[in-house]
């Protein structure tokens, strides 16, 4: 079996652990922050402080491939918004597009999200070791801090139903053009 297979085969399974899990971690969260505040409100505006930096690498992920696909912006928000017990936690407004580009904005915040993590795990593998990162106090702090965003980027880069709007067009064209082909 090609080595490159297996690396691709548990990078995917990986992925898909995390877009499971991510929802089950954000949801226990809540009800933890919940359970100590009693304030549903109160306890959505903490999560989404905790999540904040992964919201703006999401957001700025579609904002940026939109611009580069030549779809116009509106603005990023950063904001929390709460209505009627759900949470939205950024946005960005933007013109109609077509499903490819829709596809691919919708997309970005997984692609941006997976490189960032592959880019912290590589920078961490190549400059410290087990040892190094509990020898001092800033070590430990420079690995505290890489683990929350490790922790905060994974569980907010995949896209939620409104960004993946048109991705059933695009799967369509696709299983159609591999069908032909075959």
């Amino acid at each position: 079996v090609n080595l490159n297979v297996i690396v691709w085969v548990l990078l995917l399974s990986e992925i898909f652990i995390l877009l499971i899990t991510s929802r089950y971690i954000f949801q226990s969260l809540f009800f933890i922050i919940f359970g100590i505040t009693h304030n549903q409100k109160f306890s959505f505006m903490i999560l989404s402080g905790i999540f904040f930096p992964g919201t703006v690498l999401h957001e700025l992920s579609h904002l940026i491939v939109a611009e580069l696909l030549r779809v116009r912006t509106h603005g990023v928000e950063f904001t929390p918004e709460y209505k009627n017990g759900n949470l939205k936690m950024g946005s960005v407004s933007m013109q109609q597009s077509d499903p490819m580009r829709s596809l691919l904005i919708g997309a970005a915040p997984l692609l941006v999200g997976v490189s960032v993590l592959l880019g912290i795990i590589w920078v961490l593998l190549s400059t410290q070791t087990v040892h190094q990162t509990f020898s001092s106090w800033y070590a430990f702090f420079v690995t505290a801090a890489t683990i929350y965003v490790v922790f905060v980027i994974s569980n907010t880069m995949f896209s939620s139903k409104k960004d993946m709007d048109h991705a059933w067009i695009v799967l369509v064209f696709f299983v159609a053009f591999i069908l032909i082909l075959y």
